[in-house]
């Protein structure tokens, strides 16, 4: 197989074209008055509330990214391992750059977050500022599953070498017991909403922190961690260049048993309003997210990687446009919210607040959106995508390795430099007691 992924890239960009969509609907149009959700249900169209619908589903797979993550990071640290220069040491270094590089850009997202709440005006939150200001980001997430992976292959690969069926036996079954272990704490987690304002109130903020971590916000370690397990799954298959029937069983049947266990535990009685209110997503629809997600992946590796003919035009032209948004799907989800704020206020002082009950306008406004963030496409692509915050990502992870070996060959140079001046002062100390010895044999002698 090609060392680049068609399907990957294609997902990739899919996924951030539609953030641009949804924020620039969810966030501004219809959260800014939620009585026009109700007056598009009334006035809209039969087929736009289907697609709306379906859009909705779409919605809550802002998980994808955790998914994409773990598939990147675990087909890059695979491939490596099978490459004679790499040692299993640079491999979970290189995981480890990644996940700090991540984090880096969600520091960053956060920052700027926090500058425009205070020139907008806006009062933070009850807890402390900096708390407020780290809540938790599909960044942060995506910096989390490195690091966890970075583990994990350490542990799997240290004493018996890469192996990819045994490692991805482990990924599978961390990922059930994350899925299984938040069904159990949504079952006995009844009212998660109360508990977090508690813990507000009493102040307790570094429980409220670390419960927000694990498993109360929309990217806690459970359940979103599973979403990359089973993603670093199929990144292992895809880098042993297996033929697509592997894949194919991988991603299908895996995907069938994941959405049957959900549709079983919505059906069995699951109270899905509740687990809404609960926890952002009920959490047997992750179940049925990451099984669609594995069976989505499998369908675009078969169009797109595992052709038996070549690509039609077409499907060229709608790879290229989705690939071109998946190179710089952090640049856009960094920036997309301010940008989409900003042309929000332009239409309201233009069309005043009754725009946001006209149709028309709203797609006038998201095409608006979307057409903004192709030029910036077409120019970043002219220049490489410098400046953008893949590039500087990518100089981050290649200058912290030359800072390090700087670091090391300082800290080398001065222990030398001590053990030369220990030993320097050890040949004085021998040479005076040579030459006391001399004077006292030269004295006897006389």
């Amino acid at each position: 197989m090609k060392s680049k992924l068609f399907a990957v890239d294609y997902f990739r960009g899919l996924m951030i074209f539609w953030v641009i969509i949804l924020h620039a609907l969810v966030h501004r149009v219809y959260a800014s008055d939620e009585s026009e959700v109700q007056n598009l249900a009334d006035n809209a169209p039969i087929w736009v509330l289907g697609i709306l619908v379906l859009f909705a589903l779409i919605s809550l797979w802002g998980t994808a990214f955790s998914f994409l993550c773990g598939l990147s990071a675990a087909y890059s640290s695979a491939k490596k391992m099978q490459n004679p220069d790499y040692s299993l040491t640079k491999v979970i270094r290189d995981r480890i750059y990644a996940g700090l590089g991540l984090y880096g850009a969600y520091i960053f997202e956060r920052t700027v977050i926090s500058v425009l709440k205070r020139v907008a005006g806006l009062q933070m939150s009850a807890v402390p500022e900096l708390l407020d200001l780290m809540n938790s980001s599909t960044l942060e997430a995506m910096a989390m599953w490195n690091f966890a992976l970075a583990g994990i292959f350490y542990l799997t690969w240290r004493k018996k070498g890469y192996n990819r069926k045994r490692t991805q036996i482990v990924l599978i079954i961390i990922g059930f017991s994350i899925l299984f272990g938040s069904l159990i704490l949504d079952h006995f987690l009844t009212d998660v909403p109360a508990l977090v304002a508690n813990l507000k109130a009493n102040q307790q903020f570094g429980l409220y922190y670390l419960f927000l971590r694990f498993y109360a916000e929309q990217f806690s370690i459970f359940p979103v961690m599973a979403y990359a397990m089973f993603g670093a799954g199929f990144g292992l298959l895809l880098a042993d260049d297996k033929p697509f029937s592997s894949i194919r069983k991988y991603g299908v049947r895996l995907g069938i048993i994941l959405i049957s266990i959900g549709l079983i535990v919505i059906f069995s009685g699951y109270d899905i309003l509740k687990g809404f209110y609960n926890t952002i997503t009920p959490i047997p629809i992750e179940f049925l997210n990451i099984g669609l997600q594995l069976m989505l992946l499998t369908f675009l590796l078969r169009i797109f990687d595992f052709r038996s003919r070549g690509m039609s035009t077409q499907m060229k032209k709608s790879l290229e446009f989705f690939q071109a948004f998946g190179s710089l799907s952090l640049t856009i989800y960094l920036f997309e919210g301010v940008i989409n704020s900003i042309f929000y206020n332009i239409f309201v002082l233009m069309r005043g607040y009754q725009f946001r009950g006209d149709f028309s306008l709203i797609i006038i406004y998201v095409q608006v959106n979307v057409l903004f963030w192709i030029f910036i496409i077409k120019i970043a692509k002219k220049h490489q995508n410098k400046y953008s915050i893949e590039w500087f990502i990518f100089k981050l992870k290649r200058k912290i390795p030359k800072l390090l070996k700087r670091k090391s060959k300082s800290k080398e140079h001065t222990v030398a430099k001590s053990h030369g001046n220990i030993d320097f002062s050890r040949n004085n100390q021998r040479l005076a007691i040579s030459v006391q010895d001399t004077n006292r044999k030269s004295f006897s002698v006389s």
